[in-house]
């Protein structure tokens, strides 16, 4: 009991960012993304999906701070279509047995033009805390893409554009933030991405990263964070359709986690 109390007061420390972890490609540049795009963009900035010209799919698991009970886990999806792009997150951040913070999110993209890119996201929330009771919420993202020439992208993104939460009976947080970033690739083989974050609660954050390809099949990836300085690091493998990323964040207090994504594009 001992345990499990430290483990969710530890928990508690870093609810406010549960739901706002991209996934590992992205992760591993940094904890970026707002300028980024493809299938992982649903974790991050969902206008990035409208980039996508077929269907793709992802899974992630994530264990937070090695030695707790801490878990992420998500799939996401995303369909073209005549008239858009339809993407799907579903995520799940908690302790087994103990705290449950559930997240899915239906988005719209589209491209408006060669240049922008934007996307509007319904999310529906469920939090539950074994013997104290559940809540349930909903909230909206807007994102914002543009590309200011070949190799320079621009992006805002901002979650929960309604500051809604959940009901007084459970204590939770729907985080909201405002993230403008963006990414320049340097050459076929470097792309750097870089974020300044404001989220309510935590303040500024300023996040940066890059990704070294030096075959075409492999990825090496690191970036840093300021606020609650983090280091990151990761590599990803294309073979075919397939994709696999792995990604850590080291927190400066409470040490390793580690992210593993796989998706398939269609």
């Amino acid at each position: 009991m001992i345990l499990r109390c430290a483990l969710f007061c530890c928990f508690q420390f870093t609810m406010v960012y549960a739901q706002q972890n991209p996934a590992a490609g992205f992760a591993a540049i940094g904890n970026t993304g707002t300028a980024l795009k493809g299938i992982n963009s649903l974790s991050s900035n969902q206008s990035g999906i409208a980039s996508l010209r077929s269907a793709a799919i992802a899974i992630t698991y994530e264990q937070m701070y090695l030695n707790t009970d801490i878990r992420y886990q998500s799939a996401f999806a995303a369909i073209p279509g005549q008239f858009g792009i339809i993407g799907l997150l579903v995520c799940s951040y908690g302790i087994r047995n103990a705290y449950t913070d559930l997240k899915a999110g239906l988005t719209y993209a589209k491209n408006f033009g060669p240049m922008l890119r934007m996307s509007l996201t319904g999310n529906f929330h469920q939090l539950n805390i074994v013997n104290y009771g559940s809540s349930k919420a909903f909230s909206a993202d807007f994102g914002i893409q543009y590309q200011l020439t070949d190799n320079w992208n621009a992006g805002f993104h901002a979650a929960n554009i309604g500051e809604l939460s959940y009901q007084e009976n459970v204590y939770g947080i729907i985080p909201s933030h405002y993230r403008f970033g963006t990414s320049y690739i340097m050459s076929q083989q470097v792309t750097v991405s870089a974020d300044v974050k404001w989220q309510k609660l935590a303040g500024v954050d300023m996040l940066g990263g890059l990704e070294y390809r030096p075959i075409r099949w492999l990825n090496f990836r690191g970036g840093l964070s300021a606020h609650t300085f983090k280091e990151y690091v990761g590599f990803g493998i294309n073979f075919q359709q397939f994709t696999m990323d792995y990604a850590a964040a080291v927190h400066s207090r409470l040490g390793l986690s580690s992210q593993m994504e796989l998706a398939y594009g269609f």
